[in-house]
């Protein structure tokens, strides 16, 4: 008798808790939907407008100002962003508290062409992404395509999870060239 593979969805929710679904194997793939405040949405404008960038830096949990300070530090520093800095250590915490690690990959970027086209799975344990400003990302369950909302925080499996295999994304096909600024936080 052949195993069944359940259908793989997209788990939605207002509460950041449904991220823990994709932590604890439950779930390959969950979104908190949210409102980004409106100081945090003046900010990634002004950012996304300046063009492309990708600033990457590895983070320790247990203290994030770091990192922080290492991706926006070329950009004129968490001083100059404090809204975004505020959010970027939200996105660390949501990481910390998901995954018994102690460190993990932060970047952030502004990618203004297709980025990703073809749909792939990270060579990551867990990937948390959210989409600040232009088009979300996509998720490609059985022959289903799903785009996550900007302002959302997408949690997903990558091919190095134990709990199964890593799930199928890619950036939105940009043809206009629209500045997309995200945060990508790995473990």
């Amino acid at each position: 008798m052949t195993a069944v593979m359940p259908a793989l969805v997209l788990r939605q929710s207002i509460s950041s808790t449904v991220l823990g679904l994709v932590a604890d194997g439950r779930e390959a793939a969950a979104a908190w939907t949210r409102q980004l405040p409106v100081d945090v949405l003046a900010e990634a404008a002004r950012l996304a407008a300046r063009g492309a960038f990708r600033h990457r830096t590895s983070a320790d949990t247990a203290s994030p100002a770091g990192a922080i300070d290492a991706v926006l530090g070329p950009l004129g520093g968490a001083a100059s962003w404090p809204a975004l800095a505020r959010d970027l250590g939200q996105m660390l915490g949501l990481m910390a508290l998901s995954e018994p690690f102690k460190g993990c990959n932060l970047r952030l970027e502004v990618v203004d062409d297709d980025g990703c086209r073809l749909f792939y799975a990270d060579r990551v344990n867990i990937r948390l992404l959210c989409t600040y400003v232009g088009p979300g990302t996509e998720l490609q369950f059985d022959s289903a395509v799903t785009q996550v909302e900007a302002g959302a925080v997408l949690m997903m499996r990558g091919t190095l999870s134990r709990h199964g295999p890593g799930v199928l994304h890619r950036s939105r096909p940009n043809p206009g060239r629209v500045p997309r600024l995200l945060v990508a936080v790995d473990a």
